[in-house]
């Protein structure tokens, strides 16, 4: 009895001391993407959570973890655009589909992951009237990369990067009206209530020839929850160790 009190309480040592990287499912997703530069009409669309379970290992610095293909939320979003901000752009249409392939990530620095999908721009007399876009521009998030689309005298070269938990900034080519020379965005990477909250974000640097720079960022959420066999083994070897303590202290 006492070999396996032993062999319980030092299971709970190495569990509890790896508890902050438990493998868990990917309970919870959202995506967001949000372009500036082109007031008043700076567009944000969020999608919400999709299907596609995850498994990852989670919070410590030393963490990796791991999504599934199609894991990350895909949706539809449009908006209008002031003419006179960007001529002859009037919508603007974005479509994620999601992630065609597993990502990879470590807390630091992060991991590139492939978020696909298509940005429509339509010009006067277009969507939602109806005809086809000016421009359909593919999105390629979340990966290092250089997309340009061109069409009616319209020019578009987008710069992306890789997702990081931390920091990721795009130097401004003209001072907002506060004076900001960055745009910036932060990732984070939490554990709270027996789940684990990771935050990846993204720049990708777009220039126009008509609108001069579009900042734009991407945001995608994951929450993961223990998996209950995990939690079952934490729980038994805890009892291990409280076991034999209370032994110990009888002697």
């Amino acid at each position: 009895m006492r070999t396996l009190l032993v062999g319980l309480a030092l299971g709970a040592l190495v569990l509890l001391g790896s508890a902050a990287a438990q493998a868990g499912s990917l309970v919870a997703a959202t995506f967001s993407l949000t372009l500036t530069g082109l007031p008043p009409a700076s567009f944000t669309a969020t999608f919400t959570a999709g299907g596609g379970a995850s498994t990852g290992l989670a919070g410590s610095s030393a963490a990796t973890w791991s999504v599934a293909p199609n894991a990350v939320p895909g949706g539809i979003a449009s908006a209008s655009i002031n003419s006179n901000a960007a001529p002859p752009l009037t919508w603007i249409q974005i479509i994620v589909n999601s992630n065609p392939a597993t990502g990879f990530f470590a807390h630091t620095p992060g991991g590139a992951m492939l978020v696909t999908g298509v940005a429509n721009v339509w010009g006067l007399g277009g969507f939602p009237a109806g005809g086809p876009p000016l421009l359909a521009i593919p999105l390629a998030l979340g990966t290092p990369g250089t997309v340009m689309a061109g069409g009616f005298g319209v020019f578009i070269t987008a710069f992306a990067n890789a997702w990081t938990t931390k920091s990721t900034a795009i130097s401004l080519t003209t001072p907002t009206a506060n004076g900001a020379t960055t745009g910036m965005v932060t990732g984070a990477f939490t554990s709270a209530g027996g789940f684990q909250n990771i935050i990846l974000v993204s720049a990708v640097n777009v220039m126009t020839s008509i609108a001069g720079q579009v900042p734009t960022f991407a945001v995608l959420t994951l929450k993961y929850v223990p998996e209950p066999g995990m939690l079952v083994m934490i729980g038994v070897g805890s009892a291990g160790l409280a076991l034999l303590g209370r032994r110990k202290t009888r002697k």
